[in-house]
C-alpha cells in the first residue's frame, strides 16, 4: 500500500516538471514536491522532513571542488600528471582518464553514482556554443534543438559559477553583442527590438549617471551601434520610406530615443513604486535589464532558481523566488524585464509590456482561440445552472464556428471568382499585369522568381525570365482554377481585383476635387497609369473579380458581425429583458462570456484583480503605466465606486464590467453606455483584421482609456 501511495506521489512529480525527470537538487522541483505531497494528505511537518532528508543525502555526496588526479599521454606516449576538480570531471565527461579517476573516488564510498559519458563531446562544446551565431540556413527543428542547448549551457553556467549574478550580467552582455549582430533576433520587428534592448541599457546606464540626457545618449549609442548589421538593417528599412530616406539616421535616432524613454520611465517607476521595494543605490551588477526572448528569459529563471536555492525551503525568501518564478513560467517570450535588488536584500524581478505607441495592439488572437477564451469564460460562470450553462456552451460553440468558418471560405473566394474568367478577361488581367510597375515590390518579377510558377511556366514551354505578362496572367489563372495556386500566386488576383475595384469606383463616385465620376483621362492622369488600363479594367469581362479582394478583407468584418450578433440573439431569446432588446439591460450570458474573452486578451482581469501589483507594468512611448492605474481608470469609465483594495470589491467589479461592458456587431469599440441612454466611454476597441495571409483580432485600449491613464501620467 505504501509503495503504491509513493508510485502515485512519483508520478504526480513526473507530471509537474516539464523534463518528465524531477531533480532532487533542483530547487523548484523540490518545491513542486512539497505542494504535491500536501495534495497527498502530508501534513506540514512531515513534508519538511521528508524533503529535508532528501537535501541530506545529498550533501553527502562528493565535494565539486575535490581535486582528483589522473593521468593521460602526451604526443610521444609519455605519462603526464594533470588535477581538476571532481565537478568538473563528473560535469564534462570530456577525458576518460578523468571521469575514471572521479570514479575511483566514488567508489571508495563517498560519493554517488556518477552519470554516463557523454558520446562525442569535446570541452569546446562547453566551452564555446556560447560565442556562436546562429547559422544561416536551418530548419525550424533544428533552430529548435539550438536554442535548447543554447539554453541548457546558459543554465550550467550560471549556477555553477562562483558569482552567478555577474555571469547573468555577463551572458545578458553577449546576447546583446549577438542582436546587434542580427542573430537570431527575438520576436516582433528589428526596430522594436532595438527600442526594447536600448530601453534596458538606458535603465542600466541611468542607473549610474542619473543626469545623462536623452540627446546624450541617443548620440553615444547611434555610434556604437553603427556598422553592425541591426543597424543596416535599421537603414534599409529607412531607405524605403519617404519620411526618412534621406536622412536614415533619423530612424535609428528615433528608435534610440523610444530606448531613452522606455528606460527613464522604467527606472522612475521601479523607485516610486513601493510594492517593488527597490533598494537605493544598486549594486553591481545590478539593475540587469532583459529583452525577454528565448535566452534571456532563460537567463532570468536559472538566475532566479540558483537564487531560491541558497535559501531553505518554507523561508520568507524561498517563497519570494518562488512567486517571481511561477509568474515567469506563464510569461511568453516577448516584452522585457528588470533584475534588481530589494531593500530585503533578494532579487526582484520586474516584468514590462513595451508599446510604442497608445493605438498599439495588446494582443493578438484569432476566431478559433477567441471561442476557446468564450468556452472558458462560460465554465467560470457560477451563476448559470447546469441546462443553462448547457445552453450556452451550444450557443457559443456554434457561433464561434459559423464565425470562423467565414474566415476559411475567404481563402477560397479567388479561386471561386476566378472560375468563369473568359479568355477575354484572361488576357485584360494580362494588360492590367503591365501596370503593376516596381514600387515597393516589383510584383510581376516576384511571379518569374516562384519554384511553382517556373514549373508551370515550362510545362508550358516557356522560360519564366523571358515570359510575358500576358503569359504570367495565363498561368495564374490556370492554377487559380486548378487549385494548385499559393497564396503568392493567388496575391496577383487579389492585386488585380484592387485596381479594377478602385478604378471603377473613381468612374461612378469620383472625387471631390473633379466634382463627382471621373473620365478615362482624369482617372489614368490621377492613378498614372494608361488609359487603355483605365478601360480594361471597366470591361465587363472583370466583373467577376470586381469585389473578389474586398470580400477576402471583408471576411474578418463579417466574421465580428457573426459572432457578437449571434451572441446577442442568443441571450435575447434567453431573456428578452437584457441587453440590447433593452438598452438599459445587463448583458446575458452569451455577451458576458464574449466580454470576459476580451478582458483577459487585453490583460484587464489581471489589472483588475491585482495580480500583476509590483511585478509587471506597461511602458508606452516611455510612459510608465502601472496596474494601479488601469484598475482606477476601468472603475471611473464604468462608474464603478465599490472598494478597489479588497479581494471582493475587485470581484465585484469584474461582475460590473461583464454585466455593464458592450459590444457591438457593427462597431470596434467595447464601451459602457450607450446612444440611448447617455454618454459613451471607451474602454477598449476589438480590430478583427485581415492583412496579407493574417487574420487577426487586435485588442486596443479605447480612446477614453488612453485619455483617462495619460491624465494619470
Amino acid at each position: 500500500m505504501r509503495s503504491s501511495i509513493l508510485n502515485k506521489i512519483l508520478l504526480d512529480w513526473r507530471e509537474s516538471v516539464k523534463s518528465g525527470v524531477p531533480d532532487t537538487t533542483d530547487a523548484t522541483h523540490l518545491s513542486k514536491l512539497f505542494e504535491i505531497l500536501g495534495q497527498h494528505g502530508w501534513p506540514g511537518e512531515a513534508r519538511m522532513e521528508f524533503i529535508g532528508n532528501i537535501v541530506e543525502q545529498k550533501k553527502k555526496t562528493i565535494d565539486p571542488e575535490t581535486p582528483v588526479k589522473y593521468t593521460i599521454k602526451d604526443k610521444d606516449g609519455k605519462d603526464i600528471q594533470k588535477t581538476t576538480t571532481y565537478g568538473q570531471a563528473i560535469k564534462r565527461h570530456t577525458d576518460s582518464s578523468a571521469f575514471k579517476a572521479a570514479d575511483a573516488l566514488r567508489q571508495k564510498g563517498t560519493g554517488e553514482e556518477p552519470e554516463k559519458p557523454r558520446k562525442g563531446l569535446k570541452p569546446s562544446d562547453f566551452e564555446r556554443d556560447f560565442d556562436k551565431e546562429k547559422p544561416e540556413k536551418e530548419t525550424t527543428s533544428q533552430r529548435d534543438k539550438r536554442r535548447v542547448a543554447y539554453n541548457k549551457q546558459t543554465d550550467e553556467k550560471i549556477k555553477n559559477s562562483d558569482n552567478p549574478s555577474q555571469t547573468a550580467s555577463e551572458l545578458i552582455s553577449d546576447r546583446r553583442d549577438n542582436i546587434r549582430k542580427a542573430s537570431d533576433l527575438p520576436a516582433g520587428t528589428p526596430a522594436s527590438t532595438t527600442g526594447e534592448t536600448y530601453g534596458g541599457i538606458a535603465l542600466e546606464q541611468l542607473t549610474v549617471n542619473p543626469d545623462m540626457t536623452e540627446d546624450e545618449f541617443v548620440e553615444n549609442e547611434l555610434e556604437k551601434i553603427k556598422g553592425t548589421p541591426l543597424y543596416d538593417i535599421l537603414i534599409e528599412k529607412a531607405k524605403s520610406s519617404k519620411q526618412f530616406k534621406k536622412n536614415p539616421d533619423k530612424y535609428v535616432n528615433q528608435w534610440l530615443s523610444v530606448g531613452f524613454k522606455t528606460g527613464k520611465g522604467e527606472l522612475d517607476y521601479l523607485k516610486s513604486e513601493e510594492k517593488f521595494n527597490y533598494k537605493k543605490p544598486q549594486s553591481k551588477p545590478y539593475p540587469m535589464c532583459t529583452t525577454m526572448d528565448y535566452n534571456q528569459k532563460q537567463i532570468v529563471q536559472s538566475l532566479l532558481e540558483q537564487k531560491m536555492g541558497e535559501h531553505e525551503l518554507g523561508s520568507s525568501e524561498y517563497e519570494h523566488y518562488q512567486k517571481q518564478l511561477d509568474y515567469l513560467e506563464k510569461l511568453d517570450d516577448t516584452d522585457t524585464g528588470t533584475l534588481y535588488k530589494t531593500n530585503d536584500g533578494v532579487v526582484g524581478f520586474k516584468h514590462t509590456s513595451n508599446k510604442k505607441g497608445w493605438t498599439d495592439p495588446h494582443s493578438n488572437t484569432s476566431v478559433r482561440k477567441k471561442g476557446e477564451k468564450i468556452s472558458k469564460a462560460v465554465d467560470g460562470n457560477e451563476s448559470l445552472s447546469d441546462n443553462d450553462r448547457k445552453r450556452v456552451v451550444e450557443t457559443t460553440n456554434n457561433a464561434v464556428e459559423s464565425a470562423a468558418t467565414t474566415v476559411d471560405n475567404a481563402e477560397k473566394v479567388v479561386s471561386q471568382d476566378s472560375q468563369n474568367l473568359s479568355d477575354e478577361a484572361v488576357e485584360n488581367v494580362g494588360k492590367i499585369f503591365e501596370f503593376f510597375e516596381p514600387r515597393r515590390i516589383d510584383y510581376v518579377q516576384e511571379m518569374r522568381t516562384l519554384p511553382v510558377m517556373k514549373k508551370h511556366l515550362q510545362s508550358r514551354g516557356i522560360d519564366s525570365e523571358n515570359a510575358t505578362e500576358q503569359e504570367l496572367a495565363e498561368s495564374v489563372i490556370e492554377m487559380v482554377k486548378d487549385g494548385t495556386a499559393t497564396q503568392d500566386i493567388q496575391k496577383m488576383i487579389l492585386k488585380t481585383s484592387d485596381v479594377v475595384a478602385r478604378v471603377r469606383e473613381l468612374n461612378k463616385k469620383g472625387l471631390k476635387q473633379y466634382g463627382g465620376h471621373m473620365s478615362v483621362q482624369q482617372i489614368a492622369e490621377h492613378l498614372n497609369i494608361s488609359s487603355t488600363v483605365v478601360k480594361t479594367c471597366l470591361d465587363s469581362s472583370l466583373d467577376d473579380i470586381e469585389d473578389t479582394s474586398r470580400k477576402r478583407k471583408d471576411s474578418m468584418a463579417v466574421a465580428h458581425e457573426q459572432l457578437v450578433g449571434d451572441l446577442q440573439k442568443a441571450d435575447s431569446e434567453m431573456d428578452s429583458d437584457s441587453y440590447p432588446n433593452n438598452s438599459d439591460g445587463d448583458n446575458g450570458p452569451n455577451q458576458r462570456a464574449y466580454v470576459q474573452s476580451f478582458l483577459d486578451e487585453i490583460h484587464f482581469t489581471r489589472y483588475v484583480n491585482g495580480e500583476l501589483e509590483g511585478i509587471q507594468s506597461i511602458n508606452i512611448g516611455g510612459t510608465s503605466v502601472s496596474p494601479t492605474e488601469l484598475r482606477e481608470c476601468i472603475a471611473e469609465l464604468s462608474g464603478f465606486d465599490g472598494d478597489l483594495d479588497s479581494t471582493g470589491g475587485r470581484k465585484e467589479l469584474m461582475n460590473h464590467l461583464q454585466r455593464r461592458l458592450r459590444v457591438s456587431p457593427v462597431d470596434d469599440s467595447v464601451s459602457f453606455g450607450s446612444e440611448e441612454t447617455g454618454e459613451i466611454k471607451e474602454l477598449g476597441k476589438e480590430n478583427y483584421r485581415t492583412k496579407g495571409k493574417s487574420k487577426s483580432i487586435l485588442a486596443h485600449l479605447g480612446k477614453d482609456m488612453i485619455g483617462c491613464l495619460k491624465s494619470k501620467n
